[in-house]
């Protein structure tokens, strides 16, 4: 007889009811432009923010377009400063917060460190935007290009802050320091957006500042390390479901709540209720499928709802 294996189909998804996190990415609409009013952290607390009040995988996203190299990369990177690949979600756990917020951090040379430390025109700074305002101004698909210049001459407003490095420096081993910068969601405007966040040095010693940036990680682009503050929580809640990383249960009902905002938001409310609103699974085949011995069946699925922007993480488990 035939052998037949059945699959019970079960999916992780963001909600923490299940887990898991092949993320799909839609395509950003350029017309729609997304919103940066934000806060951000001091230089010295470790990356803390002030709170102010059918889906088909698109044909070509913007992560499956291969980036070039920058025509001179010795005038763009920075050796001596490289990006953490992934950014972090950063819980503070007062009553008032509405974090947790989303955190980049830079680890930095010691030896660059401790010359910044004594120079009057060099600074580290960190610059936060959405990814759209990135492929925005390289035009040219370029890997890395001189960014601030650029979100300068385009004129968009991004997160920016200089650090002076006795403030913003926080050991990390023998080699290294790192800087932290962070972002919030504020009045629920940046929950679905995702970021890139950079660190860079700049020198003010001539008529014009020079800058330089933060390399990133092997394999990585600012595209494959963009993040929104849902996707973070999702794919956090997803690994509290497996059992692969631990939160508490205000941290688990804050991640939980972010997810509730993004589906309020993309369902058109105004403002977000407290109904506990998550995401809902579909799948195209039904829930249980036979599959002969060496057969392959693709299985595909639907998410509830459905946005350009609401990026949420489930994989199959």
């Amino acid at each position: 007889m035939k052998k037949v294996l059945t699959i019970i189909i079960c999916l992780l998804l963001c909600a923490g009811i299940v887990g898991g996190a092949v993320a799909w990415y839609n395509k950003s609409n350029p017309n729609d432009k997304p919103v940066i009013d934000n806060p951000i952290d001091t230089p010295n607390d470790n990356g803390g923010n002030t709170d102010n009040g059918e889906n088909e995988q698109p044909s070509e996203t913007p992560e499956d377009i291969p980036l070039t190299e920058p025509s001179n990369p010795s005038a763009v990177f920075n050796s001596k400063m490289q990006l953490k690949s992934i950014p972090e979600l950063r819980f503070n756990n007062g009553e008032e917060s509405i974090e947790p917020a989303m955190r980049f951090t830079c680890y930095v040379d010691k030896a660059l460190g401790d010359e910044l430390k004594t120079s009057e025109t060099k600074k580290f700074g960190f610059i936060i935007a959405p990814i759209e305002y990135f492929d925005s101004v390289n035009t040219e698909n370029k890997t890395c290009i001189d960014w601030m210049t650029a979100f300068n001459y385009a004129g968009l407003t991004v997160l920016s802050l200089e650090y002076d490095a006795n403030a913003s420096l926080v050991d990390y081993d023998e080699s290294h320091y790192v800087l932290k910068h962070s972002i919030a969601n504020i009045k629920n405007q940046n929950v679905v957006l995702r970021f890139v966040g950079m660190c860079y040095l700049v020198d003010r010693s001539g008529d014009t500042p020079v800058y330089t940036y933060c390399e990133m990680p092997d394999g990585e682009t600012y595209r494959t390390i963009a993040r929104s503050l849902i996707q973070l929580s999702g794919e956090a809640l997803n690994a509290n479901a497996m059992g692969e990383r631990s939160y508490t249960v205000e941290e688990i009902g804050k991640m939980k709540n972010y997810i509730n905002i993004a589906v309020d938001m993309v369902n058109g409310l105004e403002e977000p209720t407290e109904d506990g609103s998550m995401p809902t699974v579909t799948f195209t085949s039904g829930n249980e499928i036979s599959v002969a011995t060496g057969k392959k069946q693709q299985i595909k699925f639907t998410l509830t709802p459905e946005h350009k922007r609401m990026v949420l993480p489930a994989r199959y488990v």
